[in-house]
């Protein structure tokens, strides 16, 4: 049997600065948690647990859609529309095993008339003051005041202890997920390296490889 593989997900060391030509191809790349590996074993007393999305990260501003490197996503005006004036970072998503599916829809040059089945799962706003439990609850909020349709907050859960977190992670991979996301739910967002995130990947290292490789692919 193979330990639980679990990484952390940490923020760049370079700055973060906003664009103030928004409208530009290329700024500077936003302040985006990444992951790395952690010890196994972890009790989630405490943690918020989600599926980690096998998607194209993205930010929001507010106004302009962009990918982990800086560059304007050729996002669809009538997905754009769908979107809340606030800061949001999250995975633009098209199913399980849909990558390189969603790949490809974000690297066209020219916005499309519509992303066919694409789904922005968010899972927190940048920039916004209080624990994460907190900025969870103002995502759900701000996602209840508008049309249920481009976007949603991921769903979070809390797990009693370890063994409830491998049985999550065995049912998530089973069905075809890449892993499990941990987030504490007391941590603040911060701009700089934390621990406040890990997520699990796949019990076997050959899979916990593609997923590496495939966070590699997204950079």
């Amino acid at each position: 049997t193979c330990a639980l593989p679990i990484s952390l997900l940490c923020l760049p060391t370079a700055g973060h600065a906003r664009s103030a030509a928004s409208s530009t191809a290329h700024a500077a790349a936003p302040l985006l948690e990444l992951a790395r590996d952690a010890p196994p074993g972890l009790d989630p007393t405490g943690w918020l647990v989600s599926e980690k999305y096998d998607g194209v990260r993205a930010h929001w501003d507010g106004q302009v859609l962009r990918s982990r490197s800086g560059r304007v996503l050729p996002a669809p005006a009538r997905f754009l529309a769908g979107l809340p004036a606030h800061p949001l970072d999250g995975e633009l998503w098209r199913g399980r095993g849909q990558f390189q599916s969603m790949a490809a829809l974000a690297l066209q040059a020219r916005a499309p008339e519509d992303w066919p089945g694409v789904r922005y799962q968010v899972f927190d706003s940048p920039g916004l003051a209080g624990p994460f439990a907190q900025r969870l609850q103002a995502l759900q909020d701000w996602h209840a005041q508008g049309p249920d349709g481009v976007w949603a907050p991921v769903p979070q859960q809390r797990l009693a202890d370890a063994a409830a977190l491998r049985q999550a992670l065995e049912r998530v991979v089973a069905e075809g997920g890449e892993g499990l996301v941990l987030h504490r739910a007391d941590a603040p967002w911060q701009a700089g390296r934390s621990r406040s995130e890990e997520h699990t990947s796949e019990l076997q290292s050959r899979l916990h490889l593609v997923c590496r490789l495939l966070l590699e692919k997204k950079k």
